[in-house]
């Protein structure tokens, strides 16, 4: 890990990137890195808010390529009032709440469709991914995730609000003062919701202990 400080006339930026990773200057043929090439810039008194910048951010950006593989919502296609090129994409900073499509999910569906309209019942158990054991494809990676020692130690099932409820119904029993349960501020609502509903059902709902 190379670490080293880089000073401009507009600020003053820590960069740091692991190996020795070599890039070709189209005009010379001369090999540079992505440190020698934002001391460049920073020398011709570009500043970190500039469009520069933002470009050499995202051509050095590893996941960058990953872009490509999302639907983007355009400025005409939300349902609010835009300026600019109707046709261009939006940028798009709603992770959280819902994020973008990923272009192969019409693929996936449609695949899902397509069975089920051709095979009816029998596609609970049949055909590349079978309906009934749609978890099982995703349970090698999520183990490698959490850290499991296999693939059999991990359950892919429900959405959020019901693994909440079931997972507080192992884990919570309140007893004399250890009754509260500790939740952030703006949470999901429905977070919220699957919290409160599980204090009054084990009769601490009305004595504030939501916190």
């Amino acid at each position: 890990w190379y670490q080293r400080r880089v000073h401009g006339e507009h600020a003053s930026v820590t960069i740091g990137y692991t190996g020795e990773q070599v890039h070709s200057d189209k005009m010379s043929n001369k090999p540079t890195n992505p440190l020698a090439t934002l001391e460049a810039m920073l020398a011709r008194k570009n500043s970190l808010d500039s469009e520069d910048f933002a470009a050499f951010l995202d051509k050095e950006d590893p996941l960058g390529r990953f872009r490509e593989r999302f639907q983007f919502p355009t400025l005409g296609s939300i349902p609010c009032e835009t300026t600019g090129d109707q046709d261009s994409p939006c940028i798009y900073l709603c992770g959280n709440s819902l994020g973008l499509k990923p272009k192969q999910a019409d693929v996936y569906m449609g695949e899902q469709l397509t069975n089920w309209g051709e095979q009816g019942v029998f596609m609970h158990f049949n055909g590349r991914i079978p309906a009934a054991l749609a978890d099982q494809p995703g349970k090698e990676i999520t183990a490698s995730i959490v850290g499991a020692k296999s693939a059999s130690s991990v359950t892919i099932m429900n959405g959020l609000t019901v693994n909440l409820h079931l997972l507080m119904m192992a884990f919570y029993q309140p007893k004399g003062r250890r009754n509260k349960i500790l939740i952030e501020d703006h949470a999901f609502p429905s977070d919220r919701y699957a919290v409160r509903s599980m204090l009054r059902m084990k009769g601490w709902g009305r004595r504030g202990c939501c916190w």
